[in-house]
C-alpha cells in the first residue's frame, strides 16, 4: 500500500502534516500524475517537490505500474489482462489469473525428447 501526493499545484493532498504522519509509520509513496487529464503529465515535478518538502526518503516513492510491466506480470502468472478503453469513458483493465496454474503450466510444458543410445 502507498499514499498517493497529488501532484497538481492547486490541490495540496493529502496535506503535509498526513503526509508528515504516513512518513513516520513507514508508508510508502507515489505520485499521481492525474494523467487522465490533457497536459497533467508535466505536472509530476510538483509532487516530488511535496515529497522533498515533507522529509520524505526518495527510497519510499514507489512508481505506479506501466501498462508493459502489467503485461509482463499477467505473463509470468500465466494470466490473461485485457485492456479496454474508450474517449470519454475511461479505461478498464481485466485480469485472469487460473486457479490451477500448477496444472497449467505442467500442460503447457513440451514433452522431453527421448535420445537414442
Amino acid at each position: 500500500v502507498a499514499v498517493e501526493i497529488n501532484s497538481r499545484p492547486e490541490r495540496r493532498d493529502p496535506p503535509t502534516r498526513l503526509l508528515e504522519l504516513a512518513r513516520d509509520l513507514g508508508c510508502l509513496f507515489s505520485i499521481d500524475s492525474d494523467a487522465h487529464a490533457p497536459g497533467q503529465l508535466d505536472m509530476l515535478d510538483h509532487g516530488a517537490v511535496r515529497a522533498t518538502e515533507a522529509g520524505i526518503d526518495p527510497e519510499r516513492m514507489k512508481r505506479a505500474a506501466t501498462l508493459r510491466a502489467l503485461r509482463q506480470r499477467s505473463l509470468a502468472l500465466d494470466a490473461n489482462l485485457q485492456v479496454d478503453t474508450a474517449p470519454g469513458e475511461g479505461t478498464r483493465l481485466t485480469l485472469v489469473i487460473p486457479l490451477d496454474r500448477k496444472r497449467q503450466r505442467k500442460s503447457r510444458r513440451p514433452e522431453p525428447v527421448e535420445e537414442n543410445a
